[in-house]
């Protein structure tokens, strides 16, 4: 789980945060909380600073990648229902349909549609 961590200005803190490819977050002073943001936001690492300088930003947090990302997105922004199957599910089912999934089951594959029951999952 992602924490937020105090801004120090270190150099190491600077390359984490640029290095995250799925971006950080900086929170001032007030608690205001700054959108996603990404290196390619920025045109070098000073800008990053400058940024960070102006937002009177106290703390940071990176943002963890996420394998299903795109389906949580896409099924929060529509509401369209989402496909899962257990690894204990037989193969040949296409899965069970909900519009309110669970992300954190384990041993659980989901996908935007029903599973090609000749292959494993689809997304």
């Amino acid at each position: 789980m992602a924490d937020w961590k105090a801004w120090t200005g270190t150099k190491e803190q600077l390359q984490e945060m640029t290095m995250s490819e799925d971006g950080f977050i900086v929170k001032n002073i007030l608690g205001t909380e700054s959108p996603v943001l990404k290196v390619t936001d920025f045109a070098s690492d000073e800008h990053v600073l400058e940024y960070i300088d102006n937002n009177e930003s106290t703390h940071y947090l990176i943002i963890e990648f996420d394998s299903l990302r795109h389906i949580k997105i896409r099924q929060a922004e529509t509401g369209q229902p989402i496909w899962y199957r257990s690894i204990f599910s037989p193969r040949e089912s296409p899965g069970t349909q909900t519009c309110f999934p669970n992300w954190y089951m384990k041993d659980v594959e989901y996908s935007l549609k029903p599973f090609d029951v000749t292959t494993s999952s689809q997304e």
